[in-house]
């Protein structure tokens, strides 16, 4: 069956009467018909193979190289997967001394500050009137005994807490 078709189909150099396909890479003729010279240079097909093979194996090394030259971004590289800190080094320090200062500070003062209607009066936590961002977690001038219930009250109504001055603002000095 024929077909009707203006693209003209290419067919092995060898010679104008060879109905075979050019293989890819060949230089436009079919692996079977490369002249001795051709040949010598490509190899035998289990060689090219073998080199294709490798090549596909470092195009992640290739395209990485190609990337770090034109500055492009990098792609990421597999590493094992480590989990992340909950919390830094730095800050488990900060912890560290809190404990201790915490337990210095609830021996001194063993009664709640807040003595709410329904406080148990043993203090149990501490709250830390400015807050414990940075520097104010250790800060001792800043720190109010207070029993679970009452410490519960006051985080639940700041503005309660600011006008019996449990708590002050970060903001002002």
């Amino acid at each position: 069956m024929a077909y009707n078709s203006t693209i003209k189909q290419k067919h092995c150099k060898c010679s104008p009467d060879c109905k075979l396909w050019p293989t890819e890479g060949n230089k436009g003729y079919h692996f079977s018909h490369l002249p001795a010279e051709i040949k010598a240079q490509i190899g035998n097909k289990r060689k090219i193979s073998q080199r294709n093979k490798v090549n596909r194996t470092n195009l992640k090394r290739k395209v990485y190289l190609a990337q770090s030259k034109v500055d492009m971004p990098k792609t990421a590289l597999k590493r094992p997967n480590k989990p992340i800190p909950k919390i830094s080094k730095s800050m488990a320090i900060k912890l560290r001394e809190y404990a201790k200062l915490k337990k210095e500070f609830m021996k001194e003062h063993p009664i709640c500050a807040a003595d709410f209607n329904y406080c148990s009066i043993l203090a149990t936590d501490i709250h830390h009137s400015k807050g414990r961002v940075g520097k104010l977690l250790l800060d001792v001038k800043h720190f109010v005994p207070v029993c679970r219930s009452c410490h519960r009250k006051i985080e639940d109504n700041p503005d309660m807490a600011k006008e019996l001055n449990l708590s002050v603002s970060r903001l002002k000095n």
